[in-house]
């Protein structure tokens, strides 16, 4: 027997979805502590819920995948409208020292994941979806690329419940890694500030920001724009042996139109109302993905997947303290940056600076390194992602 959810129903669903994560979220100090997704909370226990019934009295739930690919598309297209070409004269050369750094890893990390995968005797898409497309790409990423290998069985159960293992260990990993490089080499300040957050105004951090009416209908528009001219590019545009997913259209698409507007002082976008379109998107979108899974694909694949991780872990460690570090200076903010770049290179941005937070909070303000990791986690590192995933599927097929 299957129920099929209409749009409505299907919105209603992953707000119902969403609330019964963050019900749990508060509940459950590791789980802020981690910052575990309030979607994957309360869409992992929905699975469950819809596991049992699928296998046990074979009652099918399935949800509306258009509405849950709008959300998909409408998330990639603020990520675009967020990079902005001016942002690139704040930061000056640690920025494209550390996207460069960045970038590399990615390389590294999808190598990883296709070498362990091939090993263990898995498909080497396995091992991209272990790699940079979830581990730097996080949870949306992940669920949009295993998508596209829809003849991969277990394909969205594995992308998510790697996102998912990354996001845990890279909030894990991030402080003890930059907290024994602070204290191996030395670096603790010796003004140490109390109050970060006071330092980082006026850096463009925590400047107050009115998310107006005005502003968030200037974003819905500019999304909605990327969104349709992202479709028709990947209606008209083709590349031969080389398929490119229409959420790369849309993205590429965005980045165009936001910095068309850019060039005009009454067009200039609102960062929070960008990240409040984002955060929307990205949530009920998360909502839906998590609480279609079937996880009983997951028996067969989670030791094997769960060993490509590990090692993602352990090369991830041996990088940032060794190139990342080094390259960006051996000082307290190339420590800082270190526990940010294991933050989002196996997890997400928001882990980032929950890392970058701990440390600061206990060694001094850093307010230079925030603002390279968030220019860098935050838009330009899923922009470069999205070229080098493109890269290694031309590779491996």
């Amino acid at each position: 027997m299957v129920f099929l959810l209409d749009q409505t129903q299907t919105f209603l669903a992953s707000l119902v979805v969403f609330f019964l994560g963050s019900l749990i979220h508060a509940r459950f100090y590791g789980l802020r502590k981690f910052n575990i997704p309030e979607p994957v909370i309360g869409g992992i226990l929905v699975a469950l819920v819809f596991t049992f019934v699928r296998h046990q009295f074979e009652i099918q739930i399935v949800r509306d995948m258009g509405v849950q690919n709008q959300l998909m598309y409408a998330f990639f297209a603020t990520v675009g409208l967020s990079a902005r070409f001016s942002l690139f004269k704040n930061g000056g050369k640690a920025i494209f020292t550390f996207l460069s750094v960045a970038v590399f890893y990615l390389v590294i990390q999808n190598l990883i994941g296709v070498s362990v995968a091939s090993m263990v005797g898995l498909d080497p898409r396995f091992g991209l979806l272990a790699g940079s497309i979830t581990l730097s790409g996080g949870h949306a990423t992940g669920a949009s690329y295993a998508a596209q290998f829809h003849h991969l069985e277990g394909a969205v159960e594995i992308a998510l419940a790697c996102a998912t293992f990354g996001l845990v260990l890279g909030g894990i990993i991030g402080g003890p890694v930059s907290q024994w490089l602070i204290a191996r080499n030395d670096l603790a300040p010796s003004d140490k500030v109390n109050d970060p957050d006071e330092c980082l105004k006026g850096h463009g951090f925590n400047e107050p920001e009115l998310v107006t009416t005005w502003s968030t209908f200037q974003v819905l528009f500019l999304c909605l724009l990327a969104m349709v001219s992202g479709d028709l590019l990947s209606k008209f545009v083709h590349f031969e042996r080389i398929l490119v997913p229409e959420f790369i259209w849309i993205l590429f698409s965005a980045i165009f139109w936001t910095n068309i507007a850019a060039l005009h002082p009454k067009t200039q976008l609102q960062d929070q109302s960008i990240e409040l379109v984002n955060m929307i998107s990205l949530s009920l979108f998360l909502s839906l993905a998590m609480m279609g899974l079937d996880l009983m694909e997951l028996v067969n694949l989670a030791l094997p997947v769960l060993a490509i991780v590990i090692v993602q872990v352990v090369a991830l460690v041996i990088f940032t303290t060794q190139v990342t570090f080094r390259l960006l200076g051996k000082d307290y903010d190339a420590a800082v940056i270190v526990s940010g770049h294991c933050g989002f290179g196996l997890g997400a941005t928001p882990t980032a600076l929950a890392n970058m937070e701990s440390i600061t909070n206990r060694y001094g303000a850093a307010p230079s390194a925030i603002f390279v990791v968030l220019m860098v986690g935050a838009f330009f590192i899923d922009i470069a992602n999205a070229l080098v995933i493109q890269g290694f599927l031309g590779w491996v097929g």
